[in-house]
């Protein structure tokens, strides 16, 4: 046909690589002469943006957090697929709406206040806070919020990238009520309960048992060792039985006998 186009790849006087659209045309001139008339466009900046964008495209659709791009009016401008299942919208619903709209209730008077330090952030850092938002059906879930400033298409928006951290929270607060628990039956035990450190003994929590019935106070026990406060009688056989802890073996019922601070001995 006479006609041959491609992309190939060009490299500079610098060594720099370049992706050119080329394109080859066999042509006759006045004396007759066939020659090949040759058009190069460099299409590198073309090229690379478009594999940032494919790059962009697979993290957008792959990724679970939402990302949601928000004018600074609050308009939602665009959202992934993740945010399109979070809140339950279809997306020409969703970007109908404004950050408003996802938002719990009593956060909006924040919202202004966010968006400001987001959009100014210094050396592409944002900002991150943790807020609510409220899905279709009202019912609302907490998330952490990434949020920055960009040049998008001409237009200053926000990108935020929210992340669901109702799991988190969740285990957050069983842990919580977990030691609470822990805490509570510690403190309460009729029994003298303490916790040491097995490298130097020293005591790092004791209960009121120990209190009322060894007579030493938390402050003059923690930090200090059984041995040094002259609790084991026989100082011995509490070396050989932290030998066998930090062997992995475990002894239970082993009598021992204990001075107390009056100087009264218990076993």
């Amino acid at each position: 046909t006479g006609l041959w186009e491609g992309e190939v790849w060009h490299t500079t006087k610098t060594g720099r690589k370049l992706i050119v659209s080329t394109r080859h045309q066999l042509i006759t001139n006045a004396d007759g002469d066939r020659l090949i008339l040759e058009t190069n466009r460099d299409i590198t900046v073309r090229k690379e943006s478009a594999a940032l964008l494919a790059r962009y495209q697979l993290l957008s659709d792959q990724t679970r957090d939402i990302i949601l791009f928000i004018g600074l009016d609050g308009r939602l401008v665009d959202a992934n697929d993740a945010a399109v299942e979070a809140y339950g919208y279809d997306r020409t619903t969703l970007l109908s709406m404004t950050i408003y709209d996802l938002r719990a209730s009593p956060t909006h008077t924040l919202i202004a206040e966010q968006m400001v330090p987001a959009d100014q952030a210094i050396s592409g850092q944002g900002i991150r806070f943790e807020t609510f938002h409220r899905r279709q059906d009202g019912s609302l879930f907490p998330v952490e919020v990434s949020s920055i400033g960009a040049d998008v298409g001409g237009e200053r928006l926000l990108l935020s990238v929210i992340r669901d951290i109702s799991e988190r929270k969740a285990a957050e607060a069983a842990l919580a009520a977990s030691e609470a628990k822990f805490a509570t039956a510690f403190s309460l035990s009729p029994l003298i309960l303490t916790i040491t450190a097995l490298t130097d003994g020293r005591l790092l929590e004791v209960n009121e048992s120990f209190v009322q019935i060894t007579g030493y106070s938390r402050a003059e026990a923690l930090g200090r060792t059984p041995v040094e406060l002259g609790l084991w009688v026989n100082p011995d056989a509490r070396a050989e039985g932290l030998a066998r802890l930090a062997d992995g073996e475990i002894r239970q019922n082993v009598a021992a006998e204990y001075s107390m601070k009056n100087g009264e001995l218990k076993t």
